[in-house]
C-alpha cells in the first residue's frame, strides 16, 4: 500500500546536520586557503614597498648628479679610499665586491674629486632613512667608461641595499650615463 500523502517514504532524521557539517568543512578549508593567501600578499606588499622606496632614493641620488656640471660628477677621493682600503675602519667589503662586479661587466676608471667633501653626491656609501622610516644603504659608483673609440662617458651606478636583512640584499640598482658634451 502506498504511503499517505505528506509522509516520507523513509525517515530523514539527522540529514540536515550531516549536510551542515560537510558544508562547514568545505568552508573551513576555503577560508584557510584564503588566510594563507593573505599572509603571502602581505609579505609581497611589504617587499614591493621597500623596493619602491629604494627606487625613490636611487632616483634622488641620480638627480643630484643630473644637476651638476660634468666636471663635478665624482666621489670624494679620501672617502672612496677609506671605503675600499682593507684595514681602514670605514672599509666596506660589500662596496668593494660590487665595484669588482661592475668593473668585470665593463672596465672603467673611478672618478674622484679631491676635497669634494661630505655632500651626498660625494660619498661612495651612505646610510639613509627613507620616507617609510626604514634604513637603507646607498652605494654610489662613478666611473669613466670608454664607449666608442676614445669617447668617454661618465657612468653613475647607484645600488640600494637593505641593511636590516641578512646579507644586506640589493633592493634596487640604477645606472645613468653622462657625457661631457661638445
Amino acid at each position: 500500500m502506498p504511503a499517505p500523502m505528506g509522509v516520507p517514504v523513509r525517515a530523514e532524521t539527522g540529514q540536515g546536520v550531516v549536510e551542515l557539517l560537510a558544508a562547514m568543512a568545505v568552508l573551513t578549508i576555503a577560508l584557510l586557503a584564503l588566510a594563507a593567501g593573505y599572509d603571502t600578499a602581505a609579505i609581497s606588499l611589504h617587499n614591493a614597498g621597500r623596493k619602491t622606496e629604494a627606487a625613490k632614493l636611487a632616483d634622488g641620488q641620480m638627480e643630484l648628479y643630473a644637476s651638476l656640471p660634468f666636471g663635478s660628477i665624482g666621489l670624494d677621493q679620501t672617502a672612496l679610499a677609506n671605503v675600499t682600503t682593507a684595514g681602514n675602519p670605514a672599509y666596506d667589503p660589500t662596496y668593494v665586491a660590487d665595484e669588482a662586479a661592475l668593473n668585470a661587466a665593463s672596465s672603467g676608471t673611478d672618478v674622484t674629486i679631491a676635497g669634494c667633501g661630505s655632500a651626498p653626491q660625494c660619498q661612495p656609501v651612505q646610510t639613509v632613512t627613507g620616507p617609510d622610516g626604514h634604513g637603507y644603504v646607498l652605494e654610489t659608483f662613478v666611473r669613466d667608461v670608454v664607449s666608442t673609440g676614445s669617447w668617454k662617458e661618465r657612468v653613475v651606478t647607484v645600488i640600494v641595499r637593505d641593511p636590516g636583512a641578512s646579507g644586506t640584499p640589493e633592493l634596487f640598482r640604477e645606472t645613468a650615463g653622462f657625457d661631457p658634451g661638445p
